[in-house]
């Protein structure tokens, strides 16, 4: 199959569907987005973004949307998808994740280097000095 491609300086919506199979007290879920050699350029969750989740119910379905400006830069990803259950301590113990679930290439019309797109731009300013 053919990999997805998406550009440099698009919205990106990430939708994570999760069926649960047991009482979780406390759950959140995200994503990691990972170069080919597995460096971490992003990952976020629930509670980062300040959506903690309180629980979910044996069977429940949810549905999440994830939307980012997407600035990386020209080349190939993968992307990491989790759910956790939080402990009453803070342990967050995995319940689902899925490594290099799929591989993205990135395309972009800019020339830039490095792993992201700031979308820099430049102008020239006169400057009249007093003579």
């Amino acid at each position: 199959p053919e990999k997805p491609a998406i550009k440099s300086g698009d919205w990106m919506d990430l939708y994570l569907k999760i069926k649960f199979y047991s009482d979780i007290p406390k759950m959140t879920c995200g994503f990691k987005i990972k170069t080919l050699d597995g460096f971490v350029i992003f990952a976020t969750n629930l509670d980062l973004l300040g959506h903690p989740q309180k629980s979910v119910r044996t069977n429940e379905t949810k549905v999440f949307q994830f939307t980012y400006l997407n600035p990386l830069s020209k080349g190939h990803y993968f992307y990491d998808l989790g759910v956790v259950e939080i402990l009453p301590e803070g342990e967050m113990v995995p319940l689902d994740r899925r490594y290099d679930l799929f591989h993205v290439d990135v395309l972009s019309e800019n020339e830039f280097e490095g792993l992201i797109n700031l979308n820099c731009s430049v102008q020239e300013i006169s400057i009249t000095m007093p003579r």
